[in-house]
């Protein structure tokens, strides 16, 4: 089932729900954000379960076109548990404190710090 969109000032805005985009993993979608013309999704993986690479990258049809690299943490709380665009680059927080700059066109890590403050 092709996702609902609905114009917005000249854009697509996309009603999405689980299960909606079958090369998604089944998860919930906690938030989402459009950053250079490219539809960014964090999905709510539960506690109990291992997904830290939980943020994907969709075009306007709802295809994958990435998923953000896995992060070298090896401590058990590390998924991204929200992100927020800035000018253009999508700054995501992880669990465990850290926070990554992300290139929203191809989900590459442009940068790795502790989460401010």
């Amino acid at each position: 089932m092709p996702a609902k969109r609905h114009a917005r000032n000249g854009y697509h805005k996309f009603a999405m729900t689980t299960g909606q985009f079958p090369n998604l993993p089944a998860y919930p979608i906690k938030q989402r954000l459009e950053a250079e013309g490219v539809n960014v999704v964090l999905l709510s993986v539960p506690p109990n379960e291992n997904l830290p690479e939980n943020i994907f990258g969709l075009n306007e049809k709802g295809d994958v076109l990435w998923q953000v690299e896995a992060r070298p943490s090896t401590a058990p709380d590390n998924k991204y548990t929200s992100m927020r665009d800035e000018v253009g680059i999508v700054v995501a927080k992880t669990e465990d404190e850290c926070q990554r700059k992300i290139d929203p066109k191809s989900g590459k890590v442009l940068l790795e710090e502790p989460t401010p403050g």
